[in-house]
């Protein structure tokens, strides 16, 4: 029987995107033997160091004893050693990557955009140098293939069931709580349902809209003052999120259809699923695994379409009460971690292989 394989994981420190994309994937590799891995983050925080030489040479210690680097969308021209390094002990240097990041859509400021564009020029430097790519996508594993000439992966976002910073209850208030979570990339997606939202308050008087985590300031000045309207602020943390997510009835995900939305995972349905809420998405490629009417609702992106969908949850609570049951369901059965970590063995077995390959072409 083969060792297992030893993956040193680069996180891009205590993000969602990392809780989702490095630090669940290297706890159940761990829990049930799939390989041998560590992330860099966990060993900076948990050990004290007198230099800045004893953490180099302490984070070095785990590349060079390590078969295979994972590195989250590196974006630091400082870790260009680090990476340099991989190639010259013939380690697998693989970018992790779950987001369309060399460009931007249009709802961003013009200042974001240039930000954004001078880190993707990093970027391009330090991605030139990686053996191959692991995505959240099909989408992004084909684009960044083809950008790159490197083999890229899928490995879906999946939900650890086992984390207990899940298990919230809600806090009954009498109201249905209409609720929206996200980043501030999606402020032109949160326009599809403006309309829909001004059309339920003013129609519905026992119905709330939430925002949590970001609410575009148009929004924000339109319903100031307004309490049926609320933006929560979080630090995009699970242990801040959870149990304000878990106080929605039922959760919107407006998505325009365009490169940058298309390049997007299914998260947000199913962190929305796994708290029990029954979830209206737009009808894009993103949402394949929504079923109308099965485990949520899916609409075109007509204002119409997004109110009758949004009314009829509001007014049937059966049905509210059926899709959201479904959908825990799903997210239980087929996009638990727990189940499908094996994948992500397979996907380092590949690597491997291609190593070896390229280790013997070159003799």
């Amino acid at each position: 029987m083969s060792n297992p394989i030893k993956v040193f994981f680069l996180d891009q420190f205590d993000t969602t995107s990392a809780y989702y994309r490095i630090y669940i994937v290297n706890n159940e590799l761990l829990k049930q033997r799939l390989a041998y891995s560590t992330v860099a983050n966990a060993v900076a925080n948990n050990l004290t160091f007198k230099t800045k030489d004893d953490f180099k040479n302490y984070f070095l210690t785990y590349l060079i004893k390590s078969d295979i680097v994972v590195a989250q969308a590196p974006a630091k021209l400082e870790a260009l050693p680090l990476y340099v390094l991989a190639k010259e002990l013939k380690k697998p240097f693989i970018i992790e990557v779950d987001d369309l990041v060399d460009r931007l859509h249009g709802g961003f400021s013009q200042d974001r955009i240039l930000e954004h564009e001078r880190l993707w020029n990093i970027r391009k430097d330090l991605w030139t140098l990686a053996d191959g790519f692991i995505c959240s996508t099909g989408y992004l594993a084909n684009h960044y293939s083809r950008m790159f000439g490197k083999p890229a992966w899928v490995f879906d976002n999946y939900i650890d069931f086992d984390d207990r910073r899940w298990d919230v209850a809600r806090i009954d208030t009498g109201k249905t709580i209409i609720g929206y979570m996200g980043g501030d990339s999606h402020a032109d997606d949160i326009k599809i349902i403006e309309p829909v939202i001004e059309h339920i308050i003013d129609s519905y008087d026992d119905v709330d809209f939430q925002f949590l985590y970001f609410m575009p300031d148009y929004l924000k000045q339109k319903y100031r003052g307004n309490p049926r309207v609320r933006f929560i602020p979080s630090d995009g943390t699970i242990n801040n999120y959870t149990p304000m997510m878990a106080q929605f009835d039922i959760g919107l995900i407006p998505l325009e259809d365009n490169d940058f939305n298309k390049a997007k995972s299914d998260l947000k349905y199913l962190e929305y699923s796994r708290l029990g809420i029954a979830s209206v998405v737009s009808k894009v490629g993103v949402y394949k695994c929504v079923e109308n009417n099965i485990n949520g609702l899916v609409v075109r992106n007509k204002t119409d379409d997004w109110l009758g969908a949004v009314c009829k949850l509001i007014e049937n609570t059966d049905l509210r009460k059926g899709l959201s049951e479904n959908a825990f369901d799903y997210v239980k059965y087929k996009r638990n971690i727990k189940l499908n970590a094996y994948k992500y063995k397979e996907i380092l077995e590949r690597v491997n292989a291609a190593q070896r390959n390229k280790q013997k072409a070159a003799l």
